[in-house]
């Protein structure tokens, strides 16, 4: 029961952050005694520490003494690969960010980088920051492609290069000898939002990504959906007209034919930044192709509303950068369709890293689909 207990309070440090006794208490159904007791525990062996001031989340009742893991007792890498960049992360175990770096390189628009490159850059990584690799507690990887979340298997083979036709987890773990999880960057977008973004655990969330693609995700009270497939939140792949151009699906006028960089960018003759560049330099054209490539937005987000209905729509991606206007565009159309409907937000998860911008960042969501996971990564490395 003592284990248990503390094994109970450790997660929901490593989830929450800081705490007191009186809230670790309250909020896992331990007894004040049995709370008292677990955490002196793990205070004497180490795990957690004070920090040295007070934590408060009511308004009434005097304020408890803050407490939170130590953070030199582990550390947690998230990597998001990408079509012709990767994005790494390095969390402590306190959910600090201790570093971030980005790297581009020449690729083709549906190539992955080799698992050699990727594990070179997540290598200098740790090497630029003194980061002990053996106290690496587990490696998250968000892939820009559709993922088996059980095995860590990519389905698209055609989309990938060495390491995602064989057993990529297996590859990593043994590179890295930590435990790892593999999973797609639109639900590791999601992820981060939970923990470091817009949505709390008791909200139902949607989180829609347009990018080299447009895929979703859904996130109901703290949890991922994953469907029958793993493809719930597809929304890309819903016809917006159904005689329009011809899709990757095999489909005809598919969302993702209107809402991704291809597209996009295919059908307006610049870049997305271009594009924003001279919106705000006033060409008028350009604003009002980008108001309506927003009001297509607005009927996507109108399909989400009336089916999942949630608390929190986001939006997140490359596409994004077109602006407000693109935004605020969609806002409208979605009001027309549904003025019940929650209104369409950035994502805001990369916010929280040096520089960060109001997007979303799936290599954060990667750390935190870790986080979420310990007790499976414990028994990983136990094996």
């Amino acid at each position: 029961m003592q284990r248990k207990s503390e094994a109970r309070i450790l997660q929901f440090l490593r989830e929450h952050g800081e705490s007191s006794i009186a809230e670790l208490s309250r909020l896992t159904d331990l007894g004040k005694a049995t709370a008292s007791r677990a955490i002196q525990s793990l205070h004497a062996r180490g795990l957690i520490e004070y920090t040295g001031h007070e934590h408060r989340t009511r308004s009434s009742g005097r304020p408890g003494r803050a407490l939170r893991l130590r953070p030199d007792t582990g550390l947690y890498l998230g990597i998001e690969v990408g079509f012709g960049d990767i994005t790494l992360v390095l969390a402590d175990a306190a959910k600090q960010i201790i570093a971030c770096s980005r790297h581009q390189f020449s690729s083709a628009p549906t190539r992955l980088p080799t698992f050699s490159y990727v594990t070179s850059v997540a290598d200098q990584l740790l090497d630029q920051v003194g980061g002990d690799p053996a106290r690496v507690r587990g490696v998250g990887i968000a892939v820009a492609a559709p993922v088996d979340p059980k095995t860590g298997k990519i389905k698209r083979i055609s989309q990938d290069l060495d390491w995602a036709v064989a057993e990529p987890m297996r590859a990593f773990s043994t590179h890295f000898r930590a435990p790892v999880l593999i999973n797609n960057d639109v639900n590791c977008s999601a992820l981060a939002e939970l923990f470091s973004g817009r949505l709390t655990t008791d909200q139902t969330g949607v989180l829609l990504r347009m990018g080299r693609g447009v895929g979703g995700a859904i996130i109901h009270r703290g949890e991922l959906l994953h469907g029958y497939s793993a493809r719930a939140g597809d929304y890309g792949h819903i016809p917006y007209d159904p005689r329009g151009p011809e899709c990757r699906c095999g489909g005809k006028g598919c969302y993702e034919r209107y809402l991704s960089i291809s597209a996009i960018e295919k059908d307006l003759g610049d870049t997305i930044d271009r594009l924003r560049e001279r919106a705000d330099s006033g060409d008028q054209k350009v604003q009002e192709d980008i108001r309506k490539r927003g009001h297509v937005l607005g009927s996507l987000a109108a399909v989400v509303s009336r089916t999942v209905d949630p608390d929190v729509l986001i939006v997140g991606g490359e596409v994004v950068r077109l602006g407000e206007s693109f935004i605020c565009a969609a806002n409208e159309r979605l009001q027309v369709l549904n003025r019940q409907a929650a209104p369409i937000q950035h994502a805001s998860s990369r916010a929280i890293l040096q520089h960060g911008l109001f997007e979303d960042e799936p290599a954060l969501g990667a750390i935190w689909a870790l986080i979420r996971n310990e007790q499976m990564l414990e028994k990983a490395r136990m094996k």
